[in-house]
């Protein structure tokens, strides 16, 4: 009985312990999400954004999440290694006060999906 070929899903994978700010996760998800496929590369279009302090060798990839209508009601500060970070720096949502996760073109709200598909 011949064993069943099994489809698999490639996804992009970030491992946050490893990331040194290259942006080369941007890059690929804009590309991926470029029409057609890889033809062009625009990060506004990337569904990850890097908050980056180099001089402390800090970079955290934030995944696009859910669209929310509602703004957040608290603007709690952090505080990593000296610098101050507005919690919408961390905040996945697209919501109405800021760009950060809408399609350039359309306005409309992006949601990370892995690049999942290939």
């Amino acid at each position: 009985m011949a064993e069943k070929d099994k489809k698999k899903i490639r996804t992009i994978k970030i491992d946050v312990d490893k990331c040194n700010g290259c942006r080369a996760c941007e890059v690929i998800c804009s590309a991926f999400h470029a029409n057609p496929k890889y033809s062009s590369n625009n990060p506004a279009r990337s569904r990850i954004r890097m908050i980056r302090e180099p001089i402390r060798d800090i970079y955290l990839p934030v995944y696009a999440g859910e669209y929310t209508a509602a703004e957040c009601m608290g603007r709690d500060k952090y505080v990593l290694d000296g610098k101050e970070y507005g919690e919408c720096a961390f905040c996945r949502a697209a919501c109405p006060s800021r760009d950060a996760f809408k399609e350039p073109d359309s306005g409309l709200p992006l949601k990370c999906d892995m690049c999942e598909g290939e």
